[in-house]
């Protein structure tokens, strides 16, 4: 990486050797002081001064600031790759973290969303479909709704959880979740359930897919995977943060009876210690 070396001439040798570090150490000097860079290099805060004002800047954080811009940039939408350094790894995955969970939010119907909290507090059992990384986020949102006492159904055998949604009814929901909106596991039960009139809820990468025929309501998150996915990471976390939303949404109006249960359960975990 160079980015700022190529464009100016006329360096002194310890004007060079701070660009050296830096381009060796990119996100370190993005939380380093003046004077720590200083000393890393065997030079003064003058010469680190000198340095930022010769590219451009009057002073050296609006260089650090300029220096974490580029960075950001240039591994914005970077791909994974064999040859990268941990250092790499970190920006990466953070930026696609970052990126992918606001373009989940420019997905989301808010007034849908208050739509289904509602169906979710109103209904006698909540079944869940889900299988591979999809299968982690229903367990994850399994523990939160028992949490808060509501009956729901999810094993990870996908062929038991297909036979639970045969005893649902007009009551209950069904939720699926599949990133590609293909997976028989989640559209034969979810099909079931929209046949015997149950509310259905998807939550899909965009696009159109099987799922979407079927669900009452849909939650898209962003398709911006490689085809080689490298452990589906954007998407569980963003459809994780759909199901966080709907979790959080649901436990609003009722915080005084939820802190009851929490120090209950609290009480209850403390005894396995």
């Amino acid at each position: 990486m160079t980015i700022f070396s190529s464009k100016i001439n006329g360096l002194t040798k310890s004007e060079q050797r701070i660009l050296q570090f830096i381009e060796e150490n990119p996100i370190g000097v993005e939380t380093m002081t003046i004077q720590y860079l200083a000393n890393q290099c065997h030079t003064s805060t003058a010469t680190v001064s000198r340095l930022a004002k010769k590219l451009g800047f009057s002073h050296f954080n609006k260089f650090k600031l300029e220096l974490f811009n580029t960075r950001y940039n240039e591994l914005y939408d970077a791909q994974f790759t064999s040859g990268d350094s941990v250092e790499q790894l970190v920006m990466k995955l953070a930026n696609s973290n970052m990126t992918s969970i606001q373009e989940t939010l420019s997905l989301i119907n808010i007034e849908e969303l208050k739509y289904v909290v509602e169906l979710i507090r109103k209904a006698t059992t909540i079944y869940l479909f889900g299988v591979g990384t999809s299968g982690t986020v229903c367990s994850d949102f399994y523990y939160k709704l028992n949490r808060l006492g509501k009956n729901c159904i999810y094993t990870q055998d996908s062929h038991i959880q297909t036979a639970s949604i045969v005893s649902a009814s007009k009551d209950d929901i069904a939720i699926g979740i599949s990133y590609s909106g293909t997976t028989k596991e989640v559209l034969v039960p979810l099909q079931f359930a929209a046949s015997h009139s149950l509310k259905t809820i998807a939550i899909t990468g965009v696009g159109t897919s099987p799922i979407v025929t079927i669900c009452d309501f849909i939650f898209r998150i962003p398709r911006h995977e490689q085809e080689l996915r490298v452990g589906a990471i954007d998407s569980r976390n963003n459809s994780m943060f759909l199901t966080d939303l709907l979790y959080l949404a649901m436990i609003q109006d009722d915080v005084s009876q939820l802190k009851s249960i929490f120090e209950t359960t609290k009480e209850l975990t403390n005894l396995l210690k």
